[in-house]
């Protein structure tokens, strides 16, 4: 897949972290922490003092009361995760012991699972392409889930669990354009971050570009371009012939 490689350098990111030191917490709103908390570790920067400070002032969010509440969770629990997994690499046993402890030793935090767990229970609608890759696969005899979540918390709009593989259908709202001729349109970094924690956690992750799908027209091409996506996963090798 597409993705952005442009990142800030480690010496803007230690000026930003500066800059927030010298203003201090106090001036940044609970939910604007959080915000900070999570774009620190979209580029895997937790520089300790500031990690913990916007930890414990983004804690904050967590009240009923706190309209931007639900992306607070979110946020706060990507941004654990991330720091758990980039502390603790692929050993998952490990990254949860972590992302537990780091929950737990700031209050007001060791209920964001069970506040995470009960946003993700209300009812998701797959979208028609969704609906249209899951036939596809259906006719490439893949086994699959639609609307998965994950032990980490992520719903995946297709999943195969058994082979740790998930299949995300990306709308428009996942890619931002670039002056790059060549690649005009890359996965947001929202969507990279995402897509790096679910690697991290041992999922092979597969991208489906919503413009590229409805452009494909024919069921022949749409198979064909599915095939080619599963066939690094070994998946194909183990399934029936697809039937049109």
């Amino acid at each position: 897949e597409k993705q952005l490689r442009v990142r800030p350098t480690k010496d803007l990111l230690e000026a930003v972290a500066a800059e927030l030191h010298r203003r201090g917490m106090e001036t940044l709103s609970p939910s604007t922490s959080a915000q900070v908390l999570w774009a620190l570790a979209v580029f895997g920067f937790y520089p300790p003092e500031l990690f913990w400070a916007l930890l414990k002032r983004s804690s904050l969010c967590l009240h009923p009361s706190q309209s931007e509440r639900e992306e607070a969770i979110s946020q706060i629990w990507s941004a654990t995760l991330a720091y758990a997994s980039d502390l603790r690499g692929r050993n998952t046993s490990a990254v949860s012991d972590v992302h537990a402890d780091v929950l737990e030793s700031v209050p007001g935090l060791g209920h964001v699972r069970e506040l995470l767990a009960l946003q993700l229970t209300r009812p998701i609608s797959s979208s028609s392409v969704h609906q249209d890759v899951s036939g596809r696969l259906e006719s490439l005899g893949v086994p699959h889930v639609c609307e998965y979540m994950t032990a980490d918390g992520f719903v995946l709009d297709l999943a195969c669990p058994e082979d740790r593989l998930a299949i995300e259908v990306d709308g428009a709202d996942h890619f931002v354009r670039t002056p790059d001729e060549a690649f005009p349109l890359v996965l947001d970094g929202a969507t990279q971050f995402k897509q790096r924690l679910l690697r991290h956690a041992g999922w092979h992750v597969i991208s489906i570009a919503e413009y590229e799908w409805k452009q494909l027209g024919t069921a022949e091409s749409k198979l064909a371009y599915l095939a080619q996506k599963l066939s690094v996963s070994g998946l194909l090798a183990r399934t029936k012939q697809p039937t049109v």
